[in-house]
């Protein structure tokens, strides 16, 4: 008679979440890398005479490649969290990208369409804009600025450019990860797509080197991930991500833009793995409630502040030469905030793609944030 062998059970690793001082050093970055788009563009709008190093340093530019580092690393562990529950399936990962992305997107357009309608005259007579009902849905399809075709941003919602480029970097990505994807038809159309434009991106584009450092930012999660490196590992990481920049350095075309410039896109990567490293390791400092409470606010309305805060500006370029520069500037940075805000607290923050993490509009806890 044999002996029955006991069944072996294989349990799935279990899944890694970011620490108290990981979280708000993410959500402080989030709000920053917001803030510093908006008050770049607000420099642009309403500073009579731009000073030369501003010109030379936007500070928006700086905040969009904040945001790509922090978007590759983020997704990289929200994908990394769900194949840990098991749950790893593309469809559930398109759908939490859609739901993230659309509960924004769709009231923003509506509200840059008001926006240019009633109160962007004076603006648009200087700059063309488009708000037809084909410019909004190829702007809903992440088609703008597609390669060959180039189709425009929808009305003043410049900054839209960016989303097209991260919508696809997010496609590109969930194919490649997710082994059940190549099983939904629909997975081939979205690659393809992607490589298109990640193609035209990486070389061309208004910011050529993004989609790089997007991936480097994911690959950054990936491998310097405690459980599964050694810490040191993160080191040779950024080692290597130095070596590779140096050599995409001398390789990449020249860029007048210094935050766009592939060693200053480089530098950003690495001051932020380096900071999450150190905060990862480091104990949970006690912060003011009041001032986690600021941080968790404007990183939980950053994407709104992100989209609509461009045209919030040119709401109020009539104002322009009415009002001293620093008293307009001061104004548009309140108002757009306080708009962004409230559109967030209306729409994205009552969708989540992982139901049970908001109760009334809030947020329960700063760590579940970084799983949508």
């Amino acid at each position: 008679m044999g002996i029955t062998q006991p069944a072996v059970i294989n349990n799935p690793p279990e899944p890694y979440f970011l620490n108290h001082a990981e979280s708000l050093f993410l959500d402080g970055l989030r709000g920053l890398a917001a803030q510093l788009v908006l008050i770049g563009h607000a420099l642009d709008f309403f500073l009579t005479a731009i000073p030369e190093w501003l010109e030379t340093y936007r500070l928006q530019e700086f905040g969009v490649v904040i945001f790509f580092v922090l978007s590759g690393y983020l997704i990289a562990y929200s994908c990394d969290r769900k194949q840990s529950w098991s749950t790893g399936k593309f469809s559930d990962y398109l759908r939490s990208r859609a739901v993230r992305i659309y509960s924004t997107l769709i009231p923003a357009l509506l509200l840059i369409a008001l926006l240019d309608v009633f109160f962007t005259g004076t603006f648009a007579q200087d700059f063309p804009i488009d708000y037809s009902p084909g410019t909004a849905l190829i702007n809903l399809l992440h088609l703008q600025e597609y390669p060959a075709t180039h189709w425009p941003f929808f009305g003043s919602g410049y900054p839209l450019w960016s989303l097209s480029v991260e919508w696809w970097l997010y496609m590109g990505f969930g194919v490649c990860v997710f082994r059940d994807a190549w099983r939904h038809w629909y997975s081939y159309p979205l690659l393809l797509l992607a490589i298109g434009s990640l193609l035209y991106n990486s070389t061309s584009g208004n910011a050529p080197g993004l989609v790089l450092i997007w991936l480097l930012g994911a690959i950054g999660y990936w491998l310097g991930k405690p459980g599964k490196r050694a810490s040191s590992t993160t080191l040779i990481l950024i080692a290597a991500i130095t070596a590779v920049g140096i050599g995409w350095e001398f390789s990449a075309p020249k860029t007048t833009s210094v935050a766009y410039h592939p060693l200053a896109m480089l530098v950003t990567l690495v001051l932020v793995l380096v900071s999450l490293h150190w905060f990862r390791s480091s104990p949970t400092a006690s912060i003011n409630r009041f001032i986690v409470r600021v941080i968790e606010v404007a990183a939980n309305s950053s994407f709104s502040l992100y989209l609509l805060h461009f045209s919030i500006l040119a709401a109020l370029y009539p104002l322009y030469g009415k009002l001293a520069d620093g008293y307009l500037i001061l104004l548009a940075l309140a108002i757009a905030n306080l708009v962004a805000v409230i559109c967030a607290s209306w729409f994205e923050w009552h969708w989540s793609p992982n139901r049970g993490f908001y109760h009334g509009g809030r947020r329960t806890a700063t760590i579940f944030r970084h799983n949508d």
